[in-house]
């Protein structure tokens, strides 16, 4: 708890230098507006989630909220829900388990805390943004290198950070884009259980390593995740469209 008072503290003093450096024309913005949705304990356990219909609210909040965002946070978050792996598996991935030719993400088994590799198929969409950061931070070990160390991956706040800067606090977390994916794929998309539920990596406990092979419904799960990518450009669009009307 003390430790969370000086947090508070150093954040409140970091705001007024920054605001400071604003008002002098140093800085265009307060990069600490939002971290304090970051000190908030969430309970063990409990993820907030949207529900699947006001999601396409989000996809244009997103949107017009980008430049307000770095490009590689807006781009983390896009490939978030384009994947909808848990946040530290994303912060952390490396360059060498991105595989361009077969268009898919090899996760290792002890990152994924089990007994083999989780595969993820990139979609299109997703391999299009995997390629701009490859241009962005290809000579980086990590996909998401750290802001001010870049030896190191992205820092674990910054995705809830920036959604409580949307406005999302206590609405929607990186985590809660896993069940909203899951809501997406079986409800809109028709998808059964067991294949969406293997490519969230929700292993069964009492299911062992040879019935749920590594590469288990491996091309349903492909097309399912193209499928699934061009349904959110496609209710993005449509978002767009009503909300010009």
């Amino acid at each position: 708890m003390a430790h969370h008072h000086r947090y508070r503290q150093i954040l409140r003093l970091l705001s007024h230098i920054f605001k400071y450096a604003i008002v002098t024309a140093r800085m265009e913005s307060d990069p600490s507006h939002g971290v304090e949705v970051a000190l908030k304990k969430y309970k063990r356990g409990h993820f907030a989630s949207l529900s699947v219909d006001k999601f396409p609210k989000f996809l244009i909040d997103l949107h017009n909220y980008q430049g307000r965002l770095t490009r590689q946070t807006y781009l983390a978050i896009r490939l978030m829900f384009l994947t909808f792996v848990r946040t530290k598996e994303l912060i952390q991935v490396k360059w060498t388990e991105i595989d361009f030719d077969k268009a898919l993400w090899i996760i290792p088994a002890e990152r994924m805390k089990m007994r083999s590799p989780h595969l993820v198929p990139l979609s299109k969409q997703a391999t299009r943004i995997l390629e701009e950061l490859k241009q962005m931070n290809g000579k980086s070990e990590y996909v998401f290198p750290g802001f001010y160390r870049h030896k190191k991956h992205m820092s674990n706040g910054t995705i809830l950070v920036a959604l409580g800067r949307m406005g999302y606090t206590g609405k929607m977390t990186g985590h809660g884009f896993r069940s909203l994916a899951l809501g997406i794929l079986k409800e809109k998309l028709g998808y059964s259980h067991e294949i969406a539920d293997r490519q969230l990596a929700h292993v069964p406990k009492s299911s062992t390593d040879r019935a749920y092979d590594r590469a288990q419904f491996l091309k349903q799960r492909t097309e399912m995740m193209q499928t699934y990518a061009t349904y959110l450009d496609d209710v993005f669009i449509e978002e767009l469209k009503n909300k010009n009307l």
